[in-house]
């Protein structure tokens, strides 16, 4: 293959200069004009002189030499080149570059530091040829420069020792900072060469990685001596599989310490013990946040275990516990005034304050409910968020179902809704169009995304925080009122309020499209670049300014789509079983005729019908139906929400689908003997399952469907390695116990066990190296179907994992899925691979796509 160009255009003259064969390029984030890339040197084959005796091999670039390094002026074209470079790092000003080489003929060996202005490259460590350099960091204004440093010549010594070093402005050459000789950590710890330095934005400290001594294999034992046994002992904190998925990241794990660069005092931050920090101030405060869930991590069956939250000293690394068994994330305000989290079992907002060590209240969920209010899980449910904190950590913006809200930790009884969206069901999120944002400026006006709930319509609205000012906040009649007067009174008061919220906020852009979840602002202008887009149009970018008065389109990136047939989308409504009211989208094709009777294929997951203005392009399918394609080839295609009640996912399936799919036939252009079912993953279990319980689909495809709860729910998710029970029991299959607590959900609601009242043929996708639902799942359904003598397929791509990644296998899928139900649906021929199999002998020569008498024919 052809290796990698960069390309740089020049957008005045017009013109693009490519250099070939580059490796990676980087350019200042904050200034200077120039580029540096690294990249393999165009080498001349010239005769050998054979008259002439054989001179020293010359040095070849490679991984281990380094490349050649370029630094370019992208105003001049000037360009200054560095030989068998290995690392390089430029400062965001854009005032130094620094760069580390094994040296050529013309440069020593050793890390150097080139400054822009003058051209001119310092040397600030020689070295030997065999050194070796890596995670070159600058400061903040360019002026500090650290680096870890292995100086040792032996490449085959297996324990390596690495050294942090550092360089400022001014002086001559870097200097140690520490070693296995001077670090902070137990005694035999070794810094990290795998942690990248990282000043803090003052430049003040410099935080840097250290770690045990790793632990060497016996090099005398031969391959044959070696034992490779797994003991999976009762006790471990991490599961075996766990522990192996995370191996690589464990050899390479390293624990904060810091240097402080005033006295050079240096201190670690964290251990085992306490191992997750985070920086407060971008690193200028005097004390990080921590947090360990190591004394809860042996309870497997909690895919998120409790958690104590520290402060830890920078000066002395003193670790203050502040709160136990956390139930929640913890983060630090941008000021570090403040650690906030949402408490699980609280179902409420909590800040502390680091200044006077007392922790806040900031929400109940009673009045106000900041937690989700439709989930539907047998577990507590997740927040809706935040938009940030303001300035100097004075109030933080929460979010609620459809609003924003004000809340200032000195006065949190006191809560300001600042959009009044929840009587329009329009809901409003804050728009971050800084990237290097930290906290929200509340003096300016804000931009906001607004999405109506009933209608799907998107668009965008601004707001004057400042100005916005209610007579009375909800948190006061929460107060004031009887708890069964709370609800007609909070609801008159929203409308009393509405008009005066509203006046606040100005829409801007509304319509029947969604709007992408990236809003791109010019720096130094009020320019904005989005995308916009529904199932018919093609996201698109748009430009506009901040009065979104004048918005033009900017690309046509799929003008082919103009000569395909497409379709449309619709809400659609009906009434679950139980009464439930619910909604779906129904997908119609170009040129729909309703009197004719088409056949229907039917998908779900979860909820889709917020997904009503999504573009869905024509594509290889990973592991669901491609909804533009069905339509476009003569289908209706039906995707029904799903609510659920605790202990019986597969009957709550069929309470919403099945009145959903007959609502449709009611409308009269739906073929009632032509009508199929797909689902992947819990639409597979879904879809196996409601089989079971009816004969309205003439073919399904189940994806990937757990069909015996009873032995999946002891297994392992092997890509994570974390125990499945708490899948089963709190998150999305949803018994809500344990299997010897609740064995008959298990077996009543597991689609294996009633297979022989399956009447409908089945496709199954289920892959050997899914790591999400173990693939004897597939194979249990499938011998089950294959001894009952039902129609049955199952592929089985090799190596592919819960969803298809390499784009032959995509392909291939796509086509039988088609086949599958265009033969069951529309009367097509069925592929030999349906009619006859695929036999192992011609597994990858012959895929077997043909009708069978057509492939004979051939």
């Amino acid at each position: 293959m052809p290796k990698d160009s960069l390309g740089i255009y020049a957008l005045n003259a017009k013109q693009l200069i490519k250099k070939s064969a580059v490796q990676s390029f980087k350019i200042p984030e904050k200034g200077g004009s120039w580029v540096a890339f690294l990249a393999e040197t165009p080498t001349k084959t010239a005769k050998p002189d054979t008259t002439k005796p054989a001179k020293t091999k010359p040095k070849k670039e490679s991984d281990e030499n380094g490349y050649g390094l370029v630094w370019r002026d992208l105003k001049t074209g000037t360009e200054k080149n560095f030989g068998f470079v290995t690392d390089y790092e430029v400062s965001k000003n854009g005032n130094r570059l620094a760069f580390a080489s094994t040296g050529s003929d013309s440069t020593k060996a050793g890390v150097y530091v080139f400054e822009t202005a003058t051209q001119q490259a310092q040397l600030i460590l020689t070295a030997h040829p065999k050194h070796k350099f890596k995670k070159l960091a600058f400061d903040e204004v360019g002026a500090q420069l650290a680096f870890v440093a292995d100086l040792d010549t032996n490449a085959k010594k297996p324990l390596r020792m690495p050294k942090l070093m550092y360089w400022k402005t001014g002086e001559v050459a870097a200097a140690l900072l520490c070693d296995e000789t001077r670090q902070p950590g137990p005694s035999g710890w070794l810094v990290s060469s795998e942690y990248a330095p990282k000043f803090a934005k003052n430049g003040s400290k410099l935080f840097f990685g250290t770690n045990p001594k790793p632990i060497l294999p016996d090099t005398l034992l031969l391959p044959e001596e070696i034992v490779n046994v797994e003991v999976w002992n009762w006790q471990d904190q991490k599961l075996q599989p766990q522990q192996k998925v995370s191996l690589e990241m464990d050899k390479k794990r390293s624990y904060l310490a810091v240097v402080n660069l005033n006295d050079k005092k240096i201190a670690q931050l964290a251990n085992p013990a306490i191992p997750d920090v985070e920086l407060v101030d971008e690193g200028n405060a005097d004390f990080i946040l921590a947090t360990s869930n190591v004394k809860y991590a042996n309870q497997h069956w909690d895919w998120n275990p409790k958690q104590d939250i520290y402060l830890v000293n920078v000066r002395d690394g003193a670790a203050t516990l502040l709160k136990q068994k956390l139930e929640g994330v913890a983060r630090v305000s941008p000021a570090g005034k403040y650690l906030y989290w949402f408490s699980n079992p609280d179902t409420a907002w909590f800040a502390h304050d680091t200044a006077q060590n007392k922790t806040i209240q900031l929400t109940d969920n009673k009045a106000i409910q900041f937690a989700d209010e439709e989930d539907d899980h047998p577990d507590f449910p997740n927040p809706y968020g935040l938009a940030g904190w303001s300035k100097n950590d004075e109030s933080v913006l929460i979010y609620d179902r459809y609003d924003i809200w004000q809340i200032e930790p000195k006065n949190a009884t006191q809560k300001k809704n600042l959009t009044a969206g929840r009587t329009e069901k329009t809901q409003y999120r804050y728009l971050k169009l800084d990237a290097e944002e930290r906290a929200i400026d509340l003096t300016k006006t804000l931009l906001l995304k607004t999405v109506n709930e009933t209608t799907k319509r998107e668009g965008f609205a601004q707001i004057q925080i400042a100005n916005s000012k209610y007579p009375q906040t909800r948190s006061q009649i929460a107060d004031s009122q009887p708890q069964e007067n709370l609800k007609s009174q909070t609801s008159n008061v929203e409308r009393s309020k509405s008009a005066d919220a509203q006046s606040n906020i100005q829409r801007l852009l509304e319509g029947d499209f969604k709007i992408g979840n990236v809003v791109l602002k010019a720096k130094d202008t009020d320019r904005l670049l989005f995308t916009q887009e529904t199932f018919k149009a093609y996201p698109d970018w748009y430009a506009t300014d901040l009065s979104f008065k004048n918005t033009v389109r900017v690309t046509d990136a799929n003008p082919q789509q103009a000569d395909y047939l497409w379709g449309s989308v619709e809400v659609v409504n009906w009434r679950a079983g139980d009464g439930t009211p619910l909604q779906g989208l129904l997908y119609k094709p170009e040129n729909f005729d309703p009197s004719k009777k088409y056949p229907m294929m039917t998908y779900f997951y979860e909820k889709n019908s917020d997904n009503l203005h999504s573009h869905v392009a024509p594509r290889p399918i990973r592991s669901y139906v491609n909804y533009a394609y069905f339509v476009s080839n003569g289908y209706v295609v039906f995707v029904p929400d799903i609510v659920y009640k605790t202990g019986y996912p597969g009957q709550n399936a069929y309470n919403c689908v099945v009145p959903g799919v007959l609502s449709i036939i009611d409308k009269g252009f739906v073929d009632k003997d032509r009508i199929g079912i797909s689902g992947h993953s819990w639409g597979g279990y879904q879809t196996a399952y409601l089989i079971t319980q009816t004969n309205l689909f003439r073919a399904a495809e189940a994806g990937a469907p757990v069909v015996n709860m009873t032995s999946a729910y002891g297994g392992i998710r092997w890509e994570s390695g974390n125990s499945r029970q708490s899948q089963y029991e709190r998150n999305q299959t949803r018994i809500g116990g344990t299997l010897w607590d609740k064995p008959l959900q298990y077996v009543e609601n597991s689609p294996l066990f009633h297979a022989p009242k399956i009447q409908t043929p089945v496709l199954m996708m289920h892959n050997d190296d899914d790591g999400a639902v173990p693939w004897y799942q597939g194979i249990e359904f499938y011998m089950a179907l294959k001894r009952l003598d039902k129609p049955v397929w199952m592929l089985n791509y090799n190596g592919e994992k819960h969803g298809l990644t390499k784009r032959q296998n995509m392909k291939d899928f796509a086509v039988r899925l088609y086949q599958y139900f265009d033969h069951y649906l529309k009367d097509a021929p069925a592929p030999a691979w349906m009619t006859n199999g695929l036999p192992m002998l011609e597994k990858g020569i012959n895929q077997r796509l043909l009708p069978a008498q057509k492939a004979a024919d051939r």
